[in-house]
């Protein structure tokens, strides 16, 4: 924690440094110090978040680095196939599925529970 807010200090610090740009109505503007706080803070918050599923997969006996696990997450899609119209219907036959997952996708689907955001 102490390092993490050690890189909030040390991203104010930073974002001081952001050049004077110029926006297409050639009017030299800075962004605002609130605006960067905001952005700042959106910043660490999903770090943390990041760092808090990692750990939680960790605990489940699935460590990852942040970075290959949002890689595997970014990876899985769900996908809609659409059938032609069962006889007698007029609507056609939806089915929604994800698409294939390596053994580690689908720990992190099983662990997470992420199968009851999928729309059926």
């Amino acid at each position: 924690m102490r390092e993490l807010m050690a890189a909030y200090e040390d991203a104010g610090r930073i974002l001081v440094d952001i050049p004077i740009g110029l926006p297409w109505n050639g009017r030299a503007t800075r962004p605002c110090d609130q605006k960067l706080r905001v952005h700042a803070f959106y910043c660490v918050l999903a770090l943390m978040l990041l760092n808090l599923l990692r750990r939680q997969l960790a605990q489940a006996g699935l460590p990852l680095s942040v970075v290959k696990m949002m890689d595997l997450l970014t990876a899985i899609h769900e996908v809609t196939l659409l059938y032609p119209a069962p006889p007698g219907s007029k609507k056609p036959f939806a089915r929604t599925v994800l698409s294939d997952l390596d053994p580690t996708q689908r720990k992190l689907v099983d662990v997470l529970g992420l199968e009851r955001y999928r729309h059926s």
